[in-house]
C-alpha cells in the first residue's frame, strides 16, 4: 500500500501517537475512564513549557534500528523505532508524589498500548522501561518518562509506503 502523503511511515507513527495523547480526555471512556487530560502535548522537550500546567507530555523520537536478517526480504524494510514519552506534572497540596507518579505512568502505558498498530502503521509496540523523578515526598512538581519500541515495516524503495 502506498502512502497518500509525503510523510514517512516513521513520521506518520509519531504524528498518530501525538494525536492519540491530545485526544485523551479525563472521564473517557466509560466504564474505565482516564484520570488525566493533558494540558500540553508536543514533540519537543517541554521542560521550559510545562511550568504551571497540571499535566504535560512530550512524544520524543529516539534511535531507529533496521532488523537484521529480515530487513530486505522481498523489498521490505523492518525497523524498530525508539519512542520516549516524557511527562511533567504539578501536584496539589493533598496529592502524594509517588502515588501520582505511578498513576501517570500507568495512564501513559495504557494509552500508548491502546492501539498497538496505530491504524495499521505499526506491527506492535512494546514498553522498554519507565522512571519517575521525585526529589522528596513534599515535591509539588514531578516528572518522568516511559520508553517504547515501535516495530514497523515499509517498502525498501519508499519509506512512505507501509507494508503490513
Amino acid at each position: 500500500m502506498v502512502a497518500n502523503n509525503v510523510d514517512t511511515i516513521r513520521e506518520q507513527i509519531l504524528d498518530a501517537i501525538e494525536c492519540h495523547f491530545k485526544t485523551q480526555a479525563q472521564g473517557d471512556p466509560a466504564p474505565d475512564p482516564y484520570t488525566i487530560t493533558w494540558s500540553l502535548v508536543d514533540r519537543v522537550d517541554l521542560s521550559d513549557l510545562s511550568h504551571g500546567k497540571a499535566y504535560t507530555i512530550a512524544i520524543l523520537e529516539g534511535g531507529e534500528a533496521v532488523t537484521p536478517g529480515v530487513s530486505t526480504l522481498e523489498g521490505v524494510t523492518t525497523k524498530t523505532l525508539g519512542v520516549t514519552c516524557e511527562w511533567h506534572s504539578m501536584l496539589e497540596a493533598k496529592q502524594r508524589p509517588a502515588t501520582e507518579a505511578n498513576r501517570i505512568l500507568g495512564e501513559i502505558i495504557r494509552r500508548m498500548l491502546e492501539d498497538e498498530t496505530y491504524g495499521g502503521l505499526a506491527i506492535w509496540i512494546q514498553e522498554t522501561g519507565n522512571e519517575a523523578i521525585i526529589d522528596n515526598q513534599n515535591d509539588r512538581q514531578i516528572e518522568g518518562s516511559v520508553s517504547f519500541n515501535v516495530l514497523y515495516r515499509h517498502s525498501r524503495q519508499d519509506p512512505r509506503a507501509v507494508i503490513i
